[in-house]
């Protein structure tokens, strides 16, 4: 009979005659570069790698439930050593519905929170809309005040837009960590926050000896950012000896180590919302895609190296600019707004600086945007006194603008992950919203035409072409 000893919040070990079994369950095709024979260059080596330490059978406490359903539907016995979670049973939610919710949509965001707080380990996937910060402020809500929970987020204006929502339902005791707020760990235990909200930027700085043993519920949102254990969020995780880790998250990663890390770091899926599920509930609105092709420029077709092409035939173009800054100014001059997504700051200014020409209103949105700037312009779009707003990565996940009515995606690629953030920024519903517009760009260039296929792809597979 193989043995599991489950040792603390972070790893669980096996015993030696399941190191095969479980190693297997682990495996991914992982690379490395190594010297060429002769010691001329490097090349790269592709070796099947397993997340089991074979050094003494170590794996990430996230794995248990794949292990375990794993060797019992072999009939093999096993016995678990060691209690999971030390946390008591948790109380009910105790958060009302927030204003204007349907009573449907928020038995279901109850219920996803009951299933997670029972699992106490795993992953919520839902789409931006859903009201994954609902469903966070549920679980919350089941332990608070009496366990210190630990909220991370990525990004400023997530970080700021959580706190206010925290807030405005009825919690206090919430500190925040990163940006222009507290910047030491030890200031929120002076603090004594049973709520931390934290950017993973500032608290990846802080000694984990202060924090491993401070909290009780760790909530992740942007989960598929957990994408490795040498990462940020990776290296903070696997600190924490906090028994309950939530995440939430609109895509899981599609290669393996990734998937397996985040499913290690944090646990399986253990609750779902689909797109789909949400426009029949009439909590999201349906992502409508409108293709804009883009005319062949001869002089792009010989650029051989994908940098120089996608800063000649995206960043720099004037037709294609052009196009991108009409789409935007005919939907504002017809009352609608819509966010324009790039990836380059100069991408964006040249965008920014067409659109007014054009005699319109736009700001840019980057990373050296301060996090009042940024609230102010997600304000002034989410009202529509401004209708046109360019943004980078900064915005391209976590922040909600339900009164959204179209987004642009002047970025291209082909990453599954960043196509379906980009559509969640306008995906709630809000009266007199049915759909969400997405507007995309048919590139006609090797490289850029092969990634737009790959995003019509996803959004066949979705059922919105």
């Amino acid at each position: 009979m193989g043995t599991i000893t489950i040792i603390d919040g972070i790893y669980c070990k096996a015993s030696r005659d399941l190191w095969p079994t479980i190693s297997r369950l682990m495996e991914y095709e992982g690379e490395r570069w190594k010297m060429s024979p002769g010691g001329f260059g490097r090349q790269k080596e592709i070796k099947t790698r397993s997340f089991l330490d074979h050094r003494g059978g170590k794996f990430l406490c996230g794995f248990l439930p794949r292990v375990k359903n794993s060797i019992r539907s072999t009939g093999e016995d096993l016995k678990i050593n060691g209690i999971p979670f030390y946390l008591p049973p948790p109380n009910r939610p105790n958060i009302k519905p927030p204003e204007g919710a349907r009573l449907e949509q928020f038995a279901l965001q109850t219920h996803i929170a009951e299933v997670a707080v029972k699992n106490q380990r795993g992953i919520i996937q839902a789409p931006t809309g859903s009201g994954k910060t609902t469903i966070a402020m549920l679980i919350a809500s089941m332990f608070y005040p009496k366990h210190k929970i630990l909220f991370l987020c990525h990004t400023i204006s997530l970080l700021t837009q959580t706190y206010q929502e925290f807030a405005n339902r009825g919690f206090s005791d919430i500190g925040m960590v990163g940006g222009a707020f507290l910047k030491k760990f030890s200031d929120t235990l002076v603090k004594d926050n049973r709520i931390v909200i934290s950017t993973v930027q500032t608290f990846s700085k802080f000694d984990p000896k202060e924090y491993c043993d401070q909290f009780d519920v760790v909530l992740i949102d942007e989960a598929h950012h957990c994408n490795a254990i040498t990462g940020q969020f990776g290296k903070i995780l696997t600190h924490l000896l906090a028994p309950v880790k939530i995440g939430f998250t609109a895509t899981i990663p599609t290669a393996r180590e990734a998937s397996l890390a985040l499913e290690g770091i944090i646990g399986p899926i253990i609750g779902e919302i689909s797109i789909q599920e949400g426009v029949e509930l009439k909590i999201m609105a349906k992502p409508k895609i409108k293709l804009v092709p883009i005319p062949h420029n001869s002089l792009f077709g010989d650029i051989r190296k994908y940098n120089e092409l996608y800063r000649a035939a995206i960043v720099d173009s004037r037709i294609r600019n052009s196009r991108i800054a009409s789409v935007a100014v005919d939907l504002a001059s017809s009352g609608l707004s819509s966010l324009i997504i790039v990836k380059e700051i100069q991408h964006g200014d040249n965008i920014t600086d067409m659109i007014r020409m054009k005699g319109h209103k736009c700001s840019f949105v980057q990373g050296n945007t301060s996090g009042e700037i940024r609230d102010a312009v997600k304000e002034q779009l989410e009202q529509k006194g401004i209708k046109i707003v360019v943004c980078t990565a900064v915005w391209k996940e976590g922040v909600n603008i339900p009164s959204l009515n179209c987004v642009i995606n002047a970025a291209g690629g082909k990453s599954e992950i960043s196509t379906l953030q980009a559509i969640g920024r306008g995906l709630r519903s809000v009266p007199g919203k049915k759909e969400i517009v997405i507007y995309d760009f048919l590139d006609p260039y090797k490289y850029l035409a092969q990634h737009a296929i790959q995003r019509i792809a996803i959004y066949v597979e979705a059922g919105w072409i």
